[in-house]
Order: C-alpha cells, then sequence, then structure tokens
C-alpha cells in the first residue's frame, strides 16, 4: 500500500492553517498586547505569532478573557473538521479515479478494444472461444494449451471448431481414435460424418482413407529399422 504523501501534505496545511489562523485571530482580539510575547515577525507593520502560540496563550490567560479564546478555539477546531472533510473527498476522488480495483488481483474479462488489439477477431486461426457474436482466434506462432476436466467441451468447443477452419494442413495426434474413428463410438458417435460432410460442404473431398494417416510410415526402411518403427507406433519408445 503505497503513502498518498500528497493527500498527507493537504490536510496537513489545513490543520495549520487554521490553528495559524486562531492564533491571530487572538492576537487581533486582544490588541496585540506586550503580554502575549514578541512577534515571530512583522509584514506591513502587522506582527504575526508562531502558530503553537494560541495554545500557551490559553493556558495563561483563559481566565481574562474565556470568550475570545473560546472563538479561537472554534477557528482551530474548524481546521481539523474542514482536513477531515477533504481527506475524505480526495479519497473518494481517488477510488473513482482507479476504475480497476487490483485489492483481490488483477485477472479480470477483456474489453472489446483489448480483444482488438491482440488480434483474436481474425478470420484464421485456433478458436478460443466466442466474444459477443465473434470467435475468438488465435493466429501466432505460440502454442494453446486447453486444460479442463473430462467431458466439458474441450473436443466439441476447440477442436472441432478449429479443424473444420482450419485453412491449411494439421497433424492431430488422437490417441484414443475419437476424431479419426470412421465407426460412431460412446464416446464420439458422429463426429466423423459431422466432420466429413461439413468439409464437403465447404468444398473440400475427403475420402475415409485421406482423412486419417501415420507419417511415421514413410520412416520405414529408411531413417529406422522396421522394429524401431514398430516400437514408435506402440508408444513405448
Amino acid at each position: 500500500t503505497r503513502i498518498l504523501w500528497g493527500q498527507v501534505l493537504v490536510v496537513s496545511l489545513i490543520a495549520f492553517a487554521a490553528i495559524w489562523a486562531a492564533t491571530q485571530w487572538t492576537a487581533w482580539r486582544l490588541g496585540y498586547q506586550l503580554q502575549l510575547g514578541e512577534p515571530w515577525v512583522q509584514v506591513a507593520g502587522l506582527p504575526l505569532y508562531p502558530p503553537p502560540a494560541f495554545f500557551l496563550w490559553w493556558y495563561q490567560f483563559d481566565a481574562y478573557a474565556p470568550k475570545v479564546f473560546v472563538e479561537g478555539a472554534v477557528i482551530a477546531s474548524s481546521g481539523g473538521f474542514a482536513a477531515i472533510a477533504i481527506a475524505i473527498g480526495l479519497s473518494v476522488w481517488r477510488a473513482q479515479e482507479a476504475k480497476e480495483a487490483v485489492t483481490y488481483g488483477s485477472a479480470r474479462w477483456a474489453t472489446a478494444r483489448e480483444v482488438r488489439g491482440a488480434g483474436l477477431l481474425g478470420p484464421d486461426g485456433v478458436v478460443l472461444g466466442q466474444f459477443r457474436r465473434a470467435y475468438l482466434r488465435h493466429d501466432g506462432p505460440e502454442h494453446v494449451l486447453c486444460f479442463a476436466p473430462t467431458r466439458s467441451g474441450k473436443g466439441v468447443g476447440l477442436v472441432v471448431p478449429t479443424l473444420l477452419t482450419w485453412p491449411g494442413s494439421a497433424i492431430v495426434h488422437d490417441i484414443r481414435s475419437i476424431w479419426s474413428s470412421r465407426r460412431p463410438t460412446s464416446a464420439a458417435p458422429s463426429r466423423w460424418s459431422g466432420s466429413s460432410s461439413t468439409r464437403s460442404a465447404d468444398g473440400s473431398r475427403r475420402s475415409s482413407n485421406t482423412e486419417r494417416t501415420h507419417h511415421l510410415s514413410r520412416a520405414v526402411g529408411v531413417h529406422m529399422p522396421r522394429w524401431r518403427f514398430a516400437q514408435a507406433r506402440r508408444g513405448r519408445d
């Protein structure tokens, strides 16, 4: 938490000015008598006394002029109330000035301007979500990681929309064969037919053999022996 030195200075100056005004008022009401002591300085013939002198006079001469010192006390105390009111006003003004409170963290939903500035409203890229009536897409060199519980919509909300609108080639590491299975299963009852029909409607001709492939098959006999390739396919190496 930062100390607001400007606010502290303003409040202190107000309280100081009120005490000094009470001192000068009391001296004027008492006719600048010699019993008040030597003035601090004289400006244009007007004697100026030290601000704390009021409290000393009040202790020494209150019995002689109680009404005068009551008036001075009212002036001094009014400065304290004014300082408190101004401190509260400045605090409220600063609270309104800070539109985004970060007391419990700075995480928040992005604004429309920030979304456009981040380049997430492009026509291509990995589908991340939806902002109003537009899709959020990431089309950059950075990695995208989706971490969520089972059956929370990772596939139908991110994988399928991304693959259906992907403009180029894609390598899909489908361990459970959910997205490349040609037969409906309990995990993917209609994803094969749904994706293939959608891509066909967009003008993409895909057969059952071109939708999935094993790229390591091209490396057999060229870059590794056959037994090594078998281990790689089984995921043991």
